[in-house]
C-alpha cells in the first residue's frame, strides 16, 4: 500500500500530489509497522513459551521417546 500510494505522484503527474498520496502512505506505514510489532511478538512468545513435560523428557507427542 505504502508503494502504490508513493507512486502515484510520480506515475501520474500533476494530476495526483503528494499530499493525496499522503492519505494512503501514512495509514499504510502505520499498518506496516503495527503488524511487525504483532509478528515480532508472537515469535517471542512462541521462542520463549515453557515446554511441556512430555517435550521437556525428550518424548514426542506420541509418547516415544526421540532420537
Amino acid at each position: 500500500m505504502v508503494g502504490v500510494s508513493a507512486s502515484m505522484p510520480i506515475i501520474n503527474g500533476p494530476r495526483a500530489s503528494w499530499s493525496e498520496a499522503m492519505m494512503g502512505i501514512i495509514p499504510g506505514a502505520v499498518c506496516g509497522v503495527l503488524s511487525l510489532i504483532i509478528a515480532g511478538v508472537g515469535l517471542m512468545l512462541v521462542m520463549t513459551a515453557p515446554k511441556s513435560d512430555a517435550e521437556a523428557s525428550g518424548r514426542g507427542r506420541d509418547g516415544e521417546v526421540d532420537k
